[in-house]
């Protein structure tokens, strides 16, 4: 994996402009540029080259957790030629699949990132950040997650681009993956 990206979410300010703040405060990639909006459906990458239309010679793979209905990141990866797969079991993601796929390099997945191949029952939540048992209303219907290397065995990718992670805290466990 050359760029995680779940780093940029988990340590945000509580600040409104924490997209605009944080590459800033870092200071640490002197290339960042914004893939997608300015606001929540957007991310900074490190590297300017994985932005570039030569990615498509060098197989951009893109897997995106997380996308409920704001995808303009996944959209401006499909658009430098990469293939990108979106995944997100909730209700909000299942209705905004016929919008994702409107692009061409973009492959929408009705099941998630989780610790463990696992499904869960509607108004279960596969998350242990304290604080996030609201999400237990919104899930009402199984939420099917599976582990990273069973998704990348499935979709038969050995190796990945960027990784774009943004599931309400069960990014820690996903981690040792």
């Amino acid at each position: 994996l050359s760029i995680i990206v779940c780093v940029m979410r988990i340590i945000r300010p509580q600040h409104p402009s924490y997209s605009f703040t944080i590459p800033k405060l870092l200071n640490s990639c002197p290339n960042m540029v914004r893939a997608g909006d300015k606001g929540d459906g957007g991310w900074w990458l490190c590297d300017a080259s994985t932005t570039t239309t030569t990615t498509q010679k060098n197989n951009c793979v893109v897997y995106s957790f997380g996308i409920r209905d704001n995808f303009s990141f996944d959209h401006f990866m499909g658009d430098r030629g990469c293939q990108v797969h979106g995944f997100d079991p909730s209700p909000a993601g299942l209705a905004s699949q016929q919008n994702y796929e409107k692009h061409a390099n973009a492959h929408y997945h009705s099941y998630g990132l989780g610790s463990v191949d696992k499904t869960y029952g509607p108004n279960q939540v596969p998350f242990r950040w304290p604080g996030l048992g609201y999400l237990a209303e919104g899930n009402t219907l199984p939420w099917e997650l599976k582990r990273l290397p069973t998704i990348m065995a499935e979709n038969q990718n050995t190796a990945l681009t960027v990784l774009k992670v943004d599931v309400e805290g069960a990014e820690w466990d996903v981690m040792k993956d």
